[in-house]
């Protein structure tokens, strides 16, 4: 159903320590979702023998999102932006060094409900995690056929949900509670 904050930032974090990537920064919101961002970069990075030159957090806004990404300094080769479409669009053309060069974008599974990105010059070679999209065409086809307009992408995480409720609903006791050891998939 998905990624996790911790298992979409792992997976690039990795696929990009696999392209001799090793030194990193990122581009955090304040908040719940950067936190969880933060620690699973920290500890990608660690377990994989990269390093993290530096981490700025920011509220979302314009201008902290410019006054962040200064804050990065110059010392990196990949930069995670651990925010929404809307936030890299903003950022990313502001990551280009001194030098005229750019660091590889990372992005995090919010990424992929915005088919647009794509055209975004600034995020062209941007990577980031996400599901394959082949199950997600087959439901989109599916939808528009029976409502006529195309699902957003996180209706993919609806169908799964009541995927899995009917696989394990025939282990459920009837008269039982909801989450019972009889219950789970063995």
């Amino acid at each position: 159903m998905g990624f996790s904050v911790g298992a979409g930032i792992q997976r690039v974090v990795k696929y990009a320590l696999g392209h001799k990537l090793s030194r990193f920064a990122a581009l955090l919101p304040n908040g719940v979702y950067g936190r969880k961002a933060s620690a699973s970069l920290l500890r990608t990075v660690s377990n994989n023998g990269g390093s993290v030159a530096t981490l700025s957090n920011y509220n979302r806004t314009p201008q902290e999102i410019t006054d962040a990404v200064t804050k990065l300094g110059q010392d990196y080769d990949a930069v995670l932006i651990a925010d929404s479409p809307r936030i890299a669009r903003i950022a990313a053309p502001l990551l280009v060094k001194q030098d005229g060069t750019k660091p590889q974008i990372l992005g995090s599974e919010l990424w992929s409900i915005d088919n647009n990105l794509k055209n975004v010059p600034a995020l062209y070679g941007a990577w980031f995690a996400s599901v394959p999209d082949g199950m997600f065409h087959q439901l989109s086809g599916k939808y528009k056929a029976r409502y006529g307009v195309t699902p957003p992408r996180l209706a993919s995480l609806g169908y799964d949900a009541i995927l899995l409720a009917a696989r394990i609903s025939p282990n459920w006791p009837s008269n039982g509670d909801f989450c019972r050891k009889e219950a789970v998939i063995a």
